[in-house]
């Protein structure tokens, strides 16, 4: 390439106005002559600081492989204690229904319980005749004297 095509090509470059294919053979060129340019320092250091390494590509796949991992385990641990907490608080509810029944079922005949004996205290009770006397009454006794 002669020293004017360069030039040209340069403010081309300059410009914002150059091809992919431009480019590349303006930097070989560059790259390739011996006279030190600005042109020459700018693309040796863009070349050295934009070089992408190699295994760039499998690096980055292995970390989303490694994070989605991460994310998966974390989830199912998650969901695992959640289900056992789900599990646990259907348990206690279930025993604490049971107690209640239970226990209702127990005030319910205790109840009734209550009620049968009070009839049969009632049907036992003398009735009071004229001629009996009540000596003494207390909260639990009654002494009476015919």
């Amino acid at each position: 390439m002669s020293k004017v095509q360069q030039e040209k090509l340069l403010r081309k470059f300059y410009n914002g106005e150059t091809t992919a294919e431009e480019e590349i053979r303006l930097k070989q060129e560059i790259g390739n002559s011996d006279e030190c340019s600005p042109e020459k320092d700018y693309f040796g250091y863009t070349a050295a600081q934009g070089a992408i390494p190699h295994s760039l590509e499998q690096d980055i796949t292995q970390f989303l492989d490694k994070n989605i991992r991460e994310k998966k385990l974390t989830m199912r641990r998650i969901l695992s204690l959640v289900s056992v907490a789900a599990s646990l608080l259907i348990i206690f509810s279930i025993t604490h229904w049971i107690k209640e029944t239970k226990s209702r079922k127990m005030e319910d005949n205790f109840f009734l319980m209550e009620q049968a004996l009070f009839q049969v205290s009632e049907t036992l009770k003398p009735e009071i005749q004229e001629d009996m006397v009540v000596l003494w009454v207390d909260n639990n006794v009654e002494i009476i004297i015919n």
